[in-house]
């Protein structure tokens, strides 16, 4: 499957350098399925600044957090503190993912392997589960839902 930090990188190149976008989503799909914290956090970026589809990012910035990114757990937070990408205000949410950040803080090497079922993110309100997907599609918890 190669390098999670280079397909990383090569993605970002060349979604943010090139302006292929569906070929660097690829290399940071890959990196991400390879359970890299940084690609999973790179690949919510992407889906969050060029594609708009605020779900899938908020999945992969769970993710990122799960596998020990506090940048992830920190974006979310901030999230749900602004009420930022159309998702509203939630102080449940805040308070968990500031523990969540404060834990990683504490301990870089701290890994959350249930996060998404421990701590859920609500739909987006607009987007649902998934911006690609039918309004009321839920994800059943496999890898290949996003």
């Amino acid at each position: 499957m190669g390098s999670p930090l280079a397909q990383t990188k090569l993605g970002n190149i060349y979604i943010y350098d090139l302006n292929k976008n569906k070929l660097g989503e690829s290399y940071l799909r890959c990196a991400a399925h390879q359970n890299s914290a940084e690609a999973n956090y790179e690949l919510a970026a992407y889906y969050k600044i060029v594609d708009k589809n605020f779900p899938a990012a908020m999945h992969y910035y769970q993710k990122s957090a799960a596998l020990g990114s506090i940048k992830g757990a920190l974006l979310i937070g901030n999230t749900f503190t602004a009420g930022d990408f159309g998702y509203p205000k939630n102080k449940k949410i805040v308070d968990e993912y500031s523990r969540i950040y404060d834990q990683l803080s504490d301990n870089p090497e701290l890994r959350f392997p249930n996060l998404a079922k421990d701590h859920p993110l609500p739909p987006h309100p607009i987007q649902g589960y998934h911006a690609d997907k039918d309004i009321n599609w839920k994800p059943t918890g496999r890898d290949d839902d996003y």
